[in-house]
């Protein structure tokens, strides 16, 4: 797939809350900002697609009309991040950006699911929101404050190489957080799990492309399933780390439950476009 030009957006309270508008990033505009029209298309993996005006003020592009219905559709709320994908121009001249949403505790949401119960259910709510600002180039991967988070993800192109990936098995990406590598467990998407892993807590084989697997276990915590029993041994055996994104992505469930795990480590450069 060719590498698009994207760049990330954190919501604030202020966006969900008291109805702000959302601002295209800074750079991206000086970029890409005199081929951008006055309409978007926003598509997202769900399947839907949303047309959103733009507003241009001052050099700078803001997502206008038709934004806060998008929003509160996908159920974001504040602390979500959102990865825009610049696609080019359609048909009919319309911007085109495709559109990856992540709840706050890092998990992509509404991946192949159009069910706004499962959207819901999978936004973590049992996760803390963090209370700060809109960031740029940025992701909240835990529960930390939002400079934290800009500086996560401005020093990590993992997730933009993550949502390149392509297959025609079911997968879910996530972004390792800070409780994620220090801690004993992983939540996983619940619309994810009960579409493909049905049948109460089950245990998985977690295998890697060089060929080593873990047997790993399931939990549930409130509303939350979780990697659990094993999640230990196979984030050492991997050496996972903090703002690491993985995709896990289901190859098997015939007879047991096998999932390939696909690891994009964080780096430290700082390009995103």
């Amino acid at each position: 797939m060719a590498d698009r030009p994207s760049f990330f957006k954190i919501m604030h309270s202020a966006v969900v809350r008291e109805r702000k508008l959302v601002s295209l990033v800074k750079k991206f505009v000086n970029k890409f900002g005199q081929n951008i029209s006055d309409t978007s298309v926003l598509n997202v993996r769900n399947g839907t697609a949303w047309n959103i005006e733009l507003k241009k003020v001052d050099g700078a592009i803001w997502f206008q009309n038709g934004l806060l219905d998008f929003l509160e559709y996908h159920s974001i709320r504040a602390g979500h991040f959102l990865v825009f994908q610049y696609d080019g121009l359609l048909s009919d001249g319309k911007s085109q950006f495709n559109v990856l949403i992540f709840d706050v505790c890092g998990v992509e949401v509404g991946h192949r699911c159009i069910c706004n119960n499962c959207e819901e259910q999978s936004n973590g709510r049992t996760c803390r929101e963090p209370n700060g600002g809109v960031g740029e180039n940025s992701a909240n991967v835990q529960s930390f404050s939002p400079s934290e988070a800009v500086n996560s993800w401005q020093s990590d192109v993992a997730v933009k190489d993550a949502i390149s990936f392509e297959s025609k098995n079911p997968y879910f990406i996530s972004v390792m957080k800070s409780s994620y590598v220090n801690h004993n467990f992983m939540n996983m998407p619940v619309d994810f799990v009960r579409k493909h892993l049905s049948g109460g807590l089950p245990n998985i084989k977690l295998q890697v492309p060089d060929g080593r697997s873990w047997e790993v276990g399931c939990s549930s915590y409130m509303t939350q399933i979780r990697i659990s029993k094993g999640w230990t041994a196979f984030m050492r055996g991997v050496n996972l780390q903090k703002g690491d994104t993985c995709v896990f992505e289901l190859i098997d469930a015939a007879v047991d439950l096998v999932m390939e795990v696909h690891i994009f480590p964080a780096t430290n450069k700082l390009e995103k476009l």
